[in-house]
């Protein structure tokens, strides 16, 4: 998913930059999340991954069944 640029001959971002900025940004649940190209939506994953890692308990990683996301 994160590399969906590299068949098309699209510009992409790598998932090791993304996860880079992300852990740099490190945004909180309230704020908005930003990516004006979504492609791959990579900076919109690793957001939600950063708050799942930070705090697995939060609700907003769970389903509507009270089931976690799978990562």
């Amino acid at each position: 998913m994160g590399n969906a640029g590299r068949n098309g001959g699209e510009y992409y971002t790598p998932r090791p930059l993304i996860r880079a900025i992300v852990q740099v940004v490190k945004p909180r649940i309230g704020e908005r999340i930003y990516d004006g190209a979504v492609g791959s939506a990579g900076f919109l994953c690793e957001s939600f991954e950063y708050h799942c890692e930070a705090g697995p308990d939060d609700e907003k990683c769970k389903d509507a069944s009270g089931a976690h996301f799978l990562r």
